[in-house]
């Protein structure tokens, strides 16, 4: 049996710890979570690499792997619990011997939370205290009176309270610890004394409506696109290109070639390659400073039940069509399984959004970022176009393009320049098959 880890409390008091699974980071930048589904239950042995649980991120559903030997003795934090803080203990994992029954899990409310965490750094380590003096109890006695009593309460459930305005304090929580739960918030609502305050949000009975909760996804998309538009001062820029070489180019790609690949592919390659000739649009504003990349990669749109995902494709100026076809493929499936890797659609230094394939003539798009801009494809349409040799009419083929732009960092000479310098490789693809 491995020995207990030793916990030092805010009032300097050691107790042993319980050995939790805490809710784990599976980003830098990962502050709060949710558990999609729990893959082990009570009673469980599990061993280091064993599956745990379904984790779903802001982005992806990633699964999550045991570093510890033991056997499940509690599970603390429900299936669809959302903002779960980073280091939360979730359950409890028993050493050989060891049963629920001897372990104290009053040690779960003296742990402090993630906002906390970095204050007490050094209380954890720091050596105990001395005895307070008798001088001191009665002025700690008194404090430790007008104290707010606090209230324990899942993510979740504290979400949903917030939002139905519900006041907690008159909540008995049926959880472990008497934690307040989801159930014991559902069953607040159902009783008349906890209804909200006649908002907006509620419906009346002979309306057809009714509420979802958002997912960890659409929250995250919500918030970033409401800040794109307030912080990135957006304008737009829009051509029509003449799509007939290019549709025949993909064509006699796909005769010759075992790889197929798609419109958006040789889209891919042309924005890379015009990243490279007009390489100030491939930067990044950072308040005081501008962050200058130096490979294309480039970001796709990839639509899901929930919202969207931008996985990358990385130095795409170096890649062939083949290649960047392979790569849109593998991110687009695993995408729409939502296995992709936070390395795999962090970062990225311009997006391509295209919604020509479900009939969108033209629209434009709301800046990924913090990239500085984005094109906007049209679909592929018949139209009566000029030829330039004969100046006759004919019937051809167009597509829209709209880029937006960041105008902290890119002006209308410089954006111009480089949808131009696509416009240029899609009415010429030849230039991108060389």
């Amino acid at each position: 049996m491995r020995p207990r880890k030793k916990f030092v409390t805010k009032n300097n008091n050691i107790i042993d710890m319980v050995q939790f699974i805490l809710f784990p980071a599976l980003s830098p930048t990962m502050e709060t979570g949710k558990i999609a589904r729990w893959l082990v239950k009570i009673g469980d042995m599990v061993e280091p690499g064993d599956e745990l649980m379904e984790v779903e991120t802001d982005k992806a559903v990633m699964v999550h792997e045991s570093i510890e030997t033991g056997k499940i003795g509690a599970i603390l934090v429900e299936e669809g619990g959302e903002e779960i803080s980073v280091n939360t203990p979730i359950a409890v994992i028993l050493d050989e011997g060891e049963v629920m029954e001897d372990v104290d899990l009053t040690t779960l409310s003296t742990l402090p939370s993630s906002n906390e965490k970095k204050q007490e750094k050094n209380e954890l380590s720091a050596p105990v205290a001395q005895k307070p003096s008798d001088n001191n109890i009665a002025t700690k006695r008194d404090n430790e009176k007008n104290k707010t009593k606090k209230i324990f309460i899942t993510p979740l459930a504290r979400a949903i309270a917030k939002q139905n305005k519900i006041n907690i304090e008159q909540i008995t929580g049926t959880g472990p610890l008497g934690r307040i739960i989801k159930k014991d918030i559902e069953e607040a609502l159902a009783n008349a004394s906890h209804k909200p305050l006649g908002d907006a949000s509620m419906f009346s009975a002979n309306k057809q409506a009714e509420s979802f909760e958002l997912s960890k996804m659409r929250k995250t998309i919500a918030q970033r696109l409401v800040a794109a538009k307030r912080n990135i001062p957006h304008f737009y820029l829009k051509v029509s290109c003449n799509a007939d070489k290019l549709m025949e180019a993909r064509e006699a790609f796909n005769e010759e070639s075992q790889v197929r690949i798609s419109i958006n592919d040789i889209i891919v390659k042309a924005c890379a390659q015009s990243l490279m000739k007009v390489p100030d649009v491939n930067r990044q504003f950072n308040e005081d400073s501008i962050i200058q990349y130096k490979d294309a990669d480039i970001s796709i749109a990839v639509s899901v039940e929930e919202g969207l995902y931008t996985p990358i494709i990385f130095k795409a100026q170096e890649l062939s069509l083949s290649e960047i076809a392979i790569q849109t493929k593998s991110l687009s499936e695993k995408a729409k399984l939502g296995t992709l890797l936070p390395s795999e659609y962090e970062g990225g230094s311009f997006s391509i959004s295209n919604l020509g394939m479900f009939g969108i003539s033209e629209f434009s798009a709301i800046i990924n970022p913090p990239q500085a801009s984005i094109l906007a494809v049209g679909a592929i349409e018949k139209s009566i176009l000029l030829d330039e040799k004969t100046e006759q009419m004919r019937i051809g083929h167009k597509m829209n393009l709209t880029l937006s732009c960041d105008h902290r960092i890119i002006d209308g000479v410089l954006g111009a320049r480089f949808l131009n310098t696509i416009k240029s490789y899609l009415e010429e693809p030849i230039k991108l098959f060389v």
